[in-house]
């Protein structure tokens, strides 16, 4: 019984999570004039690969539909934010980039995003850690459930194996710290 409690409450506070998340990421956006959508848009498209600067691989990213990234980008190019151009390894798509305007909203969306992590910093390093672990650990369970479709953290990766209760990627061939571990790793390939 105390384990099935303990998973309800978890999601509880996951939930709890989501929604100051959320009403935090309004707040920006609205402070730049943008919807959610189009910060989140902004923040992956200044983040650089992964993913593809498309409109295919953001609306996967996102989990949203195709239509709806499109239509946000549409906004974005329109408020001067984003460019688009034909993709030269792919004549079919178009490549986004960020312009001068779009990277100045970028940074200032990641100074404001800055204030959670200074939060989180409070919390003593070993409990940091240990967030950080579990989390992970959860985005790879929720990613092997169908839940998370697109999961680039190293406990999702092909290269991740554990030794002597650590973290060690073969890819690099290197024992990895907690503080190590990627939540959104260029080189991962799939488990």
């Amino acid at each position: 019984m105390g384990g099935r409690d303990v998973a309800a409450k978890t999601v509880d506070a996951l939930e709890r999570l989501t929604v100051a998340y959320r009403a935090f990421s309004q707040q920006m956006a609205g402070a730049q004039g943008l919807s959610p959508l189009q910060l989140q848009l902004l923040t992956v498209l200044a983040a650089g690969p992964p993913p593809a600067a498309n409109v295919d691989a953001l609306h996967r990213e996102l989990q949203v539909t195709q239509p709806t990234v499109s239509d946000a980008v549409t906004a974005l190019i329109g408020k001067g934010l984003v460019t688009r151009r034909r993709d030269p390894s792919d004549r079919r798509r178009f490549a986004l980039s960020l312009t001068p305007a779009g990277r100045e909203t970028a940074d200032s969306i990641a100074a404001q995003r800055g204030e959670l992590v200074s939060i989180v910093e409070t919390l003593p390093e070993g409990e940091r850690e240990t967030v950080l672990n579990s989390l992970l650990l959860l985005i790879a369970h929720l990613h092997r459930e169908g839940v998370i479709t697109v999961a680039r953290t190293c406990l999702t990766c092909r290269f991740h194996e554990m030794h002597d209760n650590g973290h060690h990627c073969t890819l690099l061939n290197t024992r990895l710290g907690t503080a190590d571990l990627r939540v959104n790793c260029p080189e991962h390939l799939s488990a």
